[in-house]
């Protein structure tokens, strides 16, 4: 059917989690990030997640070892976890649950929906379609099939829904999105620097990931004039940072 013919790679990369129960944080309903690779050399994030099993307070850990680096997760996840940031963390906890993959994102498929085939889901892209939006995708979708059933035109809404809902078939909202990453690249000298610029700042949170990027590029900017007298070479990273585009960095065709 040629749907996958003008897709790209825009993303691979390992994944490793750990769940553990029994957290006691202080930040239960925040995403906190382990940030410039100053945790032993690694950074990550953690993240509350609901209760199951009989679990209670369950947080998630995920480690992202060094660019390049060739250092495997599961080093990588123990030097996190040895950190006293997160020995203090996760005093008294339980391991209750190690996951891991190999993630893969492909640029979205315009029209998911054609002759007499719908591709739902995270499988026509990546994201927003992995848990509600896989939902609504199989719903809308029923929907599309119940009425190409009765002569109307039910593929083509299911396109339009497709196009208007997701936020990652807009180029510009994917330049922003990659914008967040930018922390990724710093270190952790510079990351303490610009974090020490918001002190005494309150700064609006985020819920949609689309949008963290450049909620956090914005600020930075921002503080560009200080950051220029204090740290010219910073600066320059951030100029060349903002020249990011997404079309020239990914990994290429299918």
């Amino acid at each position: 059917m040629g749907l996958n013919n003008k897709r790209k790679l825009i993303l691979r990369t390992s994944v490793l989690e750990y769940y553990f129960a029994n957290v006691k944080t202080p930040y239960t309903d925040s995403w906190v990030q382990f940030l410039g690779n100053g945790f032993n050399g690694v950074s990550g994030y953690m993240l509350h997640k609901p209760d199951q099993d009989g679990h209670r307070d369950i947080c998630e850990i995920n480690v992202i070892p060094p660019l390049r680096s060739g250092m495997s997760l599961k080093d990588a996840m123990q030097r996190l976890l040895s950190h006293p940031v997160l020995t203090e963390l996760l005093s008294g906890s339980d391991l209750i649950k190690k996951m891991g993959c190999k993630w893969t994102c492909w640029s979205p498929i315009a029209e998911p929906a054609k002759n007499r085939v719908i591709i739902t889901g995270d499988s026509a892209s990546f994201q927003e379609v992995e848990n509600q939006g896989a939902i609504m995708c199989g719903f809308r979708a029923a929907k599309a099939v119940a009425a190409e059933e009765r002569g109307e035109n039910g593929f083509e809404e299911y396109n339009r829904f497709w196009q208007e809902s997701f936020e990652f078939n807009d180029p510009e909202v994917l330049k922003d999105t990659w914008k967040g990453f930018i922390l990724r690249f710093l270190g952790k000298e510079n990351i303490d620097y610009i974090i020490g610029l918001a002190d005494g700042m309150f700064l609006d949170g985020y819920i949609n990931h689309f949008k963290s990027g450049n909620t956090i590029f914005k600020f930075i900017k921002s503080q560009m004039s200080r950051i220029e007298k204090e740290l010219p070479e910073l600066a320059d990273k951030i100029r060349d940072f903002d020249k990011f585009k997404v079309e020239d960095n990914i990994i290429g065709k299918i």
